[in-house]
């Protein structure tokens, strides 16, 4: 009776169960047994078993992915659709699967911090982010931990609360050593640096900069990290970042610009660096604010204009800030034409709030 009832469920009855918004490629499948043994579970919360977790997982991922096509509040409602999924089934899950499926939740509940991040929540942000801590501590991952102490680092930052994510991001150093994976460690790395620049301690960033190369060298042979991913183009573009809120414009600018050809090259050859396009924008942007700071008007202009096609398909809050920023550095030239025009533009589009 109960298969005979998922058979006869269409795919958006199923999504609805599953509180799903977009369509992962494997929910596409015909297969009724994997409908079925997902469903059970989310009915009946004791029928967990390892597929189902991992059909959670790709539920997240895919989500996580779907935040540069619908933009983070969509995405973040199918995450936490997932994350009270995965939380109901704790309780019941047997013990040889608690540790896999509590680090599922957890990332869940990174990524839900991440997005509520993208979606200017800063607040509800640094509470997933808290709870995601305490998940990934249960669950005995010390790769998951870091990798959520990283991403409050970066949350700290944007708070301006350096010294805060100078904390975060060398506890997140401390248990990514426990864990062991490239990847992580490289972004780890990076984010100490990055923390280390915004509390203004530049020969420390500096030097954690340096350290990170051990970790890229190891990246072609590491195992993916599933969310995420790292690449000298990001290395490049940090340190170019850092450089910039270090007071060091004239020393980023080139090293900026080398971060968005080597993101460029990417977009072309390497189809599974999840991020790409936000992230060539997250430098455009930075070249932008060098070029306003430098005084170099017309330049920081032209740079936003370029970049507005990737903007509208990326408007995220926290876009809108980085823009504001730079808008905030041409003040001095706030009524020249081209300064009014892009302004102007800009709130049209709905891309800045003032």
């Amino acid at each position: 009776m109960f298969r005979e009832w998922v058979s006869g469920m269409d795919r958006r009855d199923l999504l609805k169960l599953l509180g799903v918004a977009a369509v992962p490629p494997w929910l596409d499948s015909p297969n009724t047994d994997d409908h079925e043994r997902l469903a059970r579970a989310v009915l009946a919360p004791q029928r967990v078993d390892a597929q189902v977790i991992d059909h959670i997982d790709a539920l997240v991922f895919d989500a996580y992915v779907a935040d540069t096509r619908f933009g983070p509040e969509i995405a973040l409602a199918t995450v936490r659709a997932q994350s009270d999924l995965l939380h109901a089934m704790v309780d019941s899950c047997p013990q040889t699967l608690r540790p896999r499926l509590l680090s599922v939740l957890g990332n869940a509940v990174r990524i839900c911090g991440w997005l509520s991040f993208n979606a200017g929540d800063k607040p509800s942000a640094a509470s997933y982010y808290e709870r995601a801590r305490r998940l990934a501590h249960q669950a005995g991952d010390p790769d998951l931990a870091a990798f959520t102490l990283a991403d409050h680092a970066i949350l700290a930052i944007w708070a301006k609360q350096p010294r805060t994510a100078v904390d975060h991001s060398l506890a997140a150093d401390y248990w990514v050593a426990r864990g062991g994976n490239p990847t992580l460690k490289a972004f780890v790395s990076d984010m100490t640096a990055v923390s280390h620049a915004a509390a203004g301690n530049g020969s420390d960033a500096l030097r954690q900069f340096d350290a990170t190369g051990k970790h890229l060298d190891d990246l072609p042979n590491a195992t993916p990290v599933p969310y995420y991913n790292y690449s000298h183009a990001i290395h490049t573009a940090r340190r170019g970042q850092a450089l910039l809120s270090l007071g060091r414009t004239s020393e980023a600018v080139p090293i900026i610009t080398n971060s968005l050809a080597m993101y460029k090259t990417l977009e072309r050859t390497d189809k599974t660096q999840v991020g790409t396009a936000r992230n060539l924008l997250i430098s455009e942007l930075e070249l932008s604010k060098a070029r306003a700071i430098e005084g170099e008007v017309e330049e920081a202009v032209r740079i936003i204009t370029d970049a507005t096609p990737r903007i509208t398909q990326l408007p995220t809050p926290r876009m809108g800030e980085r823009l504001q920023d730079i808008l905030d550095h041409l003040q001095p030239w706030a009524d020249t034409p081209a300064i009014r025009e892009l302004t102007n533009g800009l709130r049209h589009q709905k891309l800045i709030a003032r």
